[in-house]
């Protein structure tokens, strides 16, 4: 810890997706900013241009109208012609020559993925200034990564994996799950590797509604929906109970708010169509703004948490709604695997809740889900422990220690 006045080290927060834009990836960062300012860390923001607005210690690149570089042009071209994903890679030369200047502050360099830009970006300053890099995963590059598939992916995320564990002094990951399968899969490194949970900011000002008394119960997910996470299994329960008249059309509402990506409802087209028809099913393919997402939540009397459908997966990741579900004080219903970081969760929470596989068999899934479906809407308020564990002014104190330790050690 530094000397009682002694002024802080600075930040340098690199994150491609930040608030107002309307993400779930901006709040993590967002997150940090605030209560490592609140602890005295000058913080330097370089954001993406997003849908939001500049603001003070927020620097949004590239700027409007500002036409990209030599490096940026040859790094599209990369990307469109030889990568299977597009990281953002072009992105990267914007956020190093604005984050220069700043470098001169000495500041220790903190970086969250995805995309993968800012730690490129992050790297190349670090190697220029010789500053202390800390290299935080939101999502693994490949470690429980749903939609990063093929064996061009399997080998160049590999070698990109390695090269921001070499190099950085400090890796984060999300969950003890990816903590711990980094630290097999790389044990020269392990002692780079710490865990800090995403969480909630307890100053959001979410508060829980009481259950709205609708005639339908609504089941609610809020988000965006694709391949591997997909509410199918919901779907073809829902109609396999209504057609064996175990549900009431009228007694139930499955509402999908959120973009629906890559025709991820094309396999259950049919049960779609008779749920729509009865009035138990609404799809609204659309990013919906902020405020009305939240009043969805609120309002809901079951949420719905996907995770992935695949049998052959294991979930080592953590949907960051999760923290969201859990202070709306409704009931969850999780379409996770087996042994998930979620189930985990989820017991903590105090919150009730029901896990189901996606390979579960039809029967016991159906009978489980018509059960939970007469679940009191609540509220239910969460645990004492993990409100503790997850607010994430709590967790940004270990992330602001271990930015003053390294400080110390570039200086």
């Amino acid at each position: 810890m530094p000397a009682a006045g002694a002024p802080r080290a600075p930040v340098l927060l690199i994150a491609y997706h930040y608030p107002p834009e309307n993400t779930i990836g901006a709040a993590r960062p967002a997150r940090f900013a605030k209560y490592l300012a609140r602890r005295g860390h000058a913080v330097q923001v370089v954001a993406n241009q997003g849908d939001g607005a500049t603001a003070d210690g927020v620097a949004r690149v590239p700027a409007p109208g500002a036409r990209p570089g030599w490096a940026s042009r040859a790094l599209r071209l990369i990307t469109r012609y030889a990568l299977p994903y597009d990281d953002r890679l072009d992105w990267a030369p914007h956020a190093i020559r604005v984050g220069d200047p700043f470098c001169r502050q000495r500041p220790v360099i903190l970086s969250t993925h995805p995309p993968v830009a800012t730690h490129f970006a992050a790297l190349a300053l670090k190697r220029r200034h010789r500053l202390a890099w800390i290299a935080d995963f939101r999502d693994p590059i490949m470690a429980g990564h749903p939609k990063r598939t093929g064996w061009r992916a399997a080998v160049l995320d590999r070698v990109m994996e390695r090269l921001i564990f070499r190099h950085a002094d400090l890796i984060i990951a999300n969950t003890e799950a990816v903590g711990r399968l980094w630290a097999d899969q790389y044990p020269r490194w392990r002692d780079k590797i710490t865990v800090i949970w995403n969480g909630f900011d307890p100053e959001d000002g979410l508060a829980p509604l009481p259950p709205c008394g609708r005639a339908r119960r609504e089941i609610a997910h809020v988000g965006v929906i694709y391949g591997g996470r997909s509410p199918a299994p919901v779907i073809r329960a829902l109609d396999r109970l209504i057609a064996a008249g175990t549900l009431v059309p009228d007694s139930i509402r499955l509402r999908l708010l959120g973009p629906v990506k890559n025709d991820a409802l094309a396999p259950v087209a049919d049960a779609r169509t008779r749920l729509e028809a009865a009035g138990a099913l609404a799809v609204e393919d659309r990013m919906a703004p902020r405020q009305e997402a939240l009043t969805a939540t609120l309002a809901a009397d079951i949420l719905l948490l996907l995770e992935l459908n695949a049998a052959d997966e294991t979930a080592v990741q953590l949907p960051a709604k999760i923290f969201e579900y859990i202070r709306a004080c409704r009931p969850i219903l999780a379409i996770t695997p087996p042994d998930s970081v979620t189930r985990t969760v989820l017991a903590q929470s105090g919150v009730p809740h029901l896990c189901l596989s996606p390979t579960e068999p039809p029967e016991r899934f159906d009978a489980a889900l018509a059960t939970f479906l007469a679940t009191p809407p609540g509220p239910i308020a969460p645990s004492p422990a993990f409100l503790a564990t997850f607010d994430a002014a709590r967790q940004t104190e270990a992330l602001a220690e271990a930015i003053d330790r390294h400080a110390r050690r570039q200086t």
